[in-house]
């Protein structure tokens, strides 16, 4: 687990604009309350899957709304497909209705997977990892140096088609 823990806190540390997204197996799996302590100390801009919805408090300035793939609003896929330098995915599940039909568009070298029990990003894969001992062990390490502050992206203004 400790080499998985380094290996995302250097890319967090290197990145500067990072994007979380939180997903249902997050809650599944018991993670929840290790994910938003993480979240809190990371304050990166975050999103949630369709069925993630809810455990990221939505009210967070950190927090950005729905990703569902190439159905989501046109901010959240820029921000999370284009924009990001790192997209960190806790607990997937990618079912067809969680992913836009399988329509993510995420390049593979700044995508980091922490599933259930383990960890991948492009080069490797850490077997064994817990999902709730891997964020709780990744919030401390980062406590004990403070991160960089990240941007938020704008998001276009959501307009009513019939005004």
């Amino acid at each position: 687990m400790e080499s998985a823990v380094e290996m995302l806190t250097s890319k967090l540390r290197s990145a500067k604009h990072p994007v979380v997204i939180v997903d249902c197996l997050v809650h599944r799996f018991g993670a929840t309350d290790a994910a938003r302590r993480l979240l809190e100390h990371l304050r990166a801009p975050t999103v949630s899957t369709p069925m993630g919805k809810s455990i990221v408090e939505e009210g967070k300035k950190y927090y950005l709304g729905i990703y569902n793939g190439q159905v989501s609003y046109p901010g959240v896929i820029k921000a999370v497909e284009t924009d990001s330098d790192l997209v960190i995915d806790l607990g997937s599940l990618p079912s067809d209705s969680n992913t836009g039909g399988h329509s993510r568009k995420i390049n593979d070298d700044k995508y980091i997977l922490v599933g259930t029990d383990f960890v991948r990003d492009a080069t490797q894969v850490f077997s064994n990892v817990n999902i709730v001992d891997f964020l709780t062990r990744l919030r401390e390490v980062m406590e004990q140096s403070p991160m960089q502050q990240f941007e938020y992206p704008s998001l276009p203004a959501i307009t009513d088609p019939d005004p």
